[in-house]
């Protein structure tokens, strides 16, 4: 499989992508198991990854690849399955299956004998460092490591993690030491990137610091994190450990410190949308979450907690008139909403008192999952600690936002696009780049000032991935009392001229291909070109894209620099980050998407927008949890389901609506192809594992 550099853009809102995998403080009994045994042995644990995987299936393979037997794991994500030793032999794979955060993620552990057996994203690491193909999974199918060999690998990433552990106290197996706070605090500090292929990338929350606060306007990062890689088959030791600094423990954030918040939230949105208060009056149990009372304001990506601007008509509502916090308060949808264990992304200061963090919540009407934030379109959350403000089990913690006007964002992803009628399939990595067209609330309600341009280029001179000139985005949106209208929804679009370029997916590094479904020329019309300049690879004569090698070479937290100029000319700088390095050709090949049914394959064949929807279904994937369906026509019109429903998500099934007859409307069969293949129309899922990385995955008629 060769890869190949491309560009094209479409600026879709998706969630933040960087999940710190870290353990929560655990405890409780297990679930019931559906193995007998004739002897007393057990394997127990707790499965966590940045929050307890609650209810997750927990499946224990033996050294054959046998099934000892499956169990659920608690609230907690503690888990118990006796074992019959005299039957199966050790070592003993042990898969993990559950929902963390608004995505869901498998992991594994490889335990050396019968006894503790913990799941997280060091275990899940030192089990694809003794996967023969580098991939923890192939584990369930049996392996000949031996009790030795496990122990070594377990050594091997205590020495790299030494830093941390020696800052904490912690000794012991991450496999099979007992839990305590200090030990679940060093896993609430670490992430850990296993890639397909089996290699890993670990990152400590000190190494993701630069010095300084880079979310601010006008910041000046240049450096990508700190980071230790380590090649498939390979083992860590001592001396990754120079790039895995840590923070001393009282700087390091553990999500225990955030409980008070969390817990607060909780008994709020327990309470209906009447007897929260208002947005002017919130009630007593609605109070104590933003830094009021301090010099400090809330304001996270152009948007207030409270906003009752009087510029707003009595009727007005959403997060432009009330503040994100406002309107949540007086929405009945929020009625009983469920506040997750929060999970920990990064730290923003050295002195532990300023982090990006998730909150996961879950909707009471259908136990959907979203984001504490998305509201105002952002998945992730800025937490401050004011001191002045602790009192009993209040630590101070209090949300501050990112204290930016405008959202921003870049974040790797990967996409498999087939063609339904030759069932060739493309794979492709990118970058999706997100800018928020809408007025700025910050420049006044009636002011109307917007971005109409944003101009996206490398804030580090290791390892360039755009350009030297950057990429300039134009915006296509009219604006008209506030909202964008037009067909791409206001969301900016690339172009190498003045003239905008339609709507095209994402920024495009490189694709591998099967079946001969890939560009031919540099005039095809999906795909912008920039040949002769970053690239080092080419394919089929078009020269311009990356190598395997290069996108390898890109860092975790690699920065780009945004400068976005706004409809009265004045511009705004911002630094963004890719906090994973994104998938090669071979990882894109190899990655877990959703898949569409033979069913919906069929149906894309000869679709021309009649019925009043079209229906998409998937088979069931435990690696990744699918969040968004969308159709999208010719001339770049889509429509995209609302966030997929649990019942939705349980079915595997969606049927996302298609109706009117205008030039550019669904239904009308001159905008599709059907048999003909003469125009083009194309079903997409999109799903997240638990770190929040995007899979994509498309049929298309063309």
């Amino acid at each position: 499989m060769k890869s190949i550099y491309s560009i094209g853009i479409c600026f879709k809102a998706t969630t933040l992508l960087v999940l710190s995998m870290a353990l929560i403080s655990c405890g409780g009994g297990g679930g019931s198991s559906s193995s007998t045994t004739s002897s007393n042995s057990s394997l127990s644990g707790t499965a966590a990854t940045g929050a307890p995987l609650a209810g997750a299936t927990i499946t224990v393979f033996d050294a054959s690849g046998a099934t000892v037997g499956t169990t659920t794991a608690d609230s907690n994500g503690v888990y118990t399955l006796p074992v019959d030793t005299a039957k199966y032999k050790a070592p003993f794979t042990v898969q993990a299956q559950g929902t963390v955060g608004e995505g869901s993620t498998t992991i594994y552990s490889l335990a050396p004998t019968a006894g503790t057996a913990n799941v997280n994203q060091v275990t899940n690491a030192i089990a694809a460092s003794l996967s023969s193909s580098g991939d923890p999974a192939a584990l369930t199918s049996g392996t000949t490591k031996t009790a030795a060999d496990v122990s070594s690998a377990d050594a091997a990433f205590s020495a790299a993690l030494a830093n941390l552990a020696d800052a904490l106290g912690v000794t012991g197996s991450f496999v099979s030491g007992t839990f305590n706070a200090a030990y679940d605090k060093l896993l609430d500090n670490v992430t850990i990137d296993a890639r397909s292929n089996g290699g890993i990338t670990i990152t400590t929350s000190a190494g993701m610091q630069g010095g300084s606060n880079d979310l601010v306007a006008g910041a000046n990062a240049t450096a990508a994190y700190t980071s230790s890689a380590i090649n498939s088959g390979a083992l860590p030791n001592a001396s990754n450990a120079s790039n895995l600094p840590a923070f001393s423990a009282a700087n390091m954030l553990a999500i225990s410190d955030l409980e008070s918040l969390r817990s607060k939230l909780q008994t709020c949105f327990a309470l209906s949308a009447s007897a929260r208060g208002t947005v002017a009056s919130p009630a007593s149990a609605c109070q104590g979450f933003d830094p009021q009372g301090t010099s400090d304001s809330y304001l996270h990506d152009g948007y207030y907690w409270r906003d009752a601007t009087s510029s707003c008509s009595a009727n007005s509502v959403g997060v432009f008139c009330q503040g994100l916090f406002g309107y949540m308060l007086t929405q009945s949808t929020y009625d009983n909403l469920k506040f997750l264990k929060p999970q920990i992304i990064r730290p923003l200061d050295s002195t532990g008192t300023l982090w990006v963090v998730k909150f996961p919540i879950q909707f009471a009407a259908d136990n959907s999952l979203a984001a504490f934030g998305e509201a105002h379109g952002s998945s992730y959350m800025v937490v401050k600690k004011y001191p002045a403000l602790a009192s009993g089990g209040d630590e101070g913690w209090r949300f501050y936002g990112n204290q930016r006007e405008v959202n921003s964002f870049i974040e790797a992803n990967v996409q498999r696009i087939q063609n339904v009628f030759t069932g060739g399939v493309r794979y492709e990595t990118g970058l999706n780049i997100y800018v928020n067209a809408n007025a700025l609330r910050t420049r006044g309600y009636s002011a109307n000032v917007y971005p109409t341009k944003v101009v996206v280029s490398d804030a580090s001179t290791v390892n360039p991935v755009l350009p030297s000139a950057g990429i300039t985005l134009y915006n296509k949106g009219n604006l008209s009392n506030g909202q964008w209208q037009s067909a791409c929804s206001g969301f900016m679009s690339i172009s190498q001229s003045v003239s905008p370029a339609g709507c095209n997916a994402v920024l495009r590094l490189a694709y591998g291909m099967t079946g001969s479904y890939g560009v031919s020329s540099s005039s095809d019309s999906y795909l912008a070109f920039w040949p002769g300049t970053v690239g080092a690879a080419s394919i089929n004569g078009v020269p311009g894209f990356l190598s395997d090698a290069q996108i390898n070479a890109i860092k975790p937290g690699q920065p780009f620099r945004f400068v976005i100029t706004l409809s009265d000319n004045s511009t705004i700088t911002y630094v963004n980050r890719v906090h994973f390095t994104p998938q090669n050709t071979q990882d894109a090949l190899t990655a877990s998407y959703p898949m569409f049914t033979t069913s919906s394959i069929d149906s894309m064949k000869t679709y021309v927008g009649t019925g009043g929807s079209f229906a998409v279904s998937w088979l069931p994937i435990a690696t990744s949890r699918p969040y968004s369906s969308s159709i999208y026509w010719q001339n770049g019109t889509y429509v995209r389901t609302a966030s997929l429903t649990q019942t939705e998500i349980s079915a595997n099934a969606v049927n996302v609506p298609c109706v009117g007859t205008g030039a550019n409307a669904c239904a009308n069969s001159a905008n599709w192809g059907g048999s003909s293949q003469s125009a083009r129309g194309l079903a997409q899922i999109r799903s997240r594992d638990g770190r929040g990385f995007q899979y994509f995955s498309q049929i298309r008629q063309y």
